[in-house]
């Protein structure tokens, strides 16, 4: 099941934290892509760093805001 499914919490290629400060860590230059459950200040965040988004919607707002990034070619 996923509950048994654990991220890495070592490994050079994944910072895995339970926060961390978005703009900055976008602003870094080994920054590749980001995953974001598209809310519509994150998505904000990530189009000014100019950083691909994995979309990852959940309710409200979000898959909305996914699906203009998709159509927009942003995300």
């Amino acid at each position: 099941s996923l509950k048994d499914k654990k991220l890495p919490k070592e490994d050079p290629d994944f910072w895995v934290k339970p926060w961390v400060p978005q703009v900055e860590l976008l602003a870094h230059p080994a920054v590749q892509a980001g995953l974001t459950h598209c809310g519509f200040g994150g998505c904000l965040e990530f189009i000014s760093a100019g950083v691909p988004i994995v979309a990852f919607p959940h309710f409200v707002d979000q898959p909305g805001n996914a699906v203009e990034m998709e159509k927009r070619k942003i995300a």
